[in-house]
């Protein structure tokens, strides 16, 4: 379902012209529209599946190096492996993180978890060992606000981590 708003810009910081014009914009169900408070003024910041990394790479609209596909996740390599193994299990269906997850969600959280066991002994991981991450925020390393599970391995992984 997509739902139609009209942002109103702060005056203080336009043109009375611009004051009286909305920024039109859609919203799909499970897009939010976000506040960040920055000094004085309120900066506004949209986040659309239709823009996110994940959703493009999904769509294949982008290109990456896929090692396995179904109908609920994809699995890529990680073009920034922190590991000799790193992989990124994605959902198809656009989650910002893990805290946005809902009941309904929980068994295709058990299925990403058991699809990056099968593509971790996949990889030959399943004698040395691996790691399974869901990072949640910005301030835990989420840096793409899609849901994702990294497989790591490959080397010994030290704890704690980071």
């Amino acid at each position: 379902m997509i739902q139609r708003f009209h942002l109103w810009l702060p005056s203080s910081r336009i043109s009375d012209a611009q004051a009286k014009c909305p920024t039109s914009f859609s919203l799909s169900s499970r897009d939010k529209l976000k506040f960040v408070e920055h000094s004085d003024q309120r900066v506004e910041l949209t986040v659309s599946a239709a823009d996110c990394l994940f959703c493009r790479i999904i769509k294949s609209e982008i290109p990456a190096e896929l090692i396995h596909r179904d109908d609920q996740c994809v699995v890529i390599a990680d073009i920034n492996p922190q590991a000799p193994t790193h992989l990124l299990v994605i959902p198809v269906e656009h989650i910002e993180s893990l805290d946005e997850a809902s009941q309904k969600d929980e068994a295709l959280l058990g299925h990403l978890l058991r699809v990056a066991a099968r593509v971790a002994n996949g990889a030959g991981l399943a004698d040395s060992g691996y790691r399974t991450v869901i990072n949640t925020g910005a301030g835990a390393g989420q840096s793409v606000f899609h849901l994702h599970v990294h497989v790591l391995g490959g080397r010994s992984l030290s704890w704690p981590p980071g």
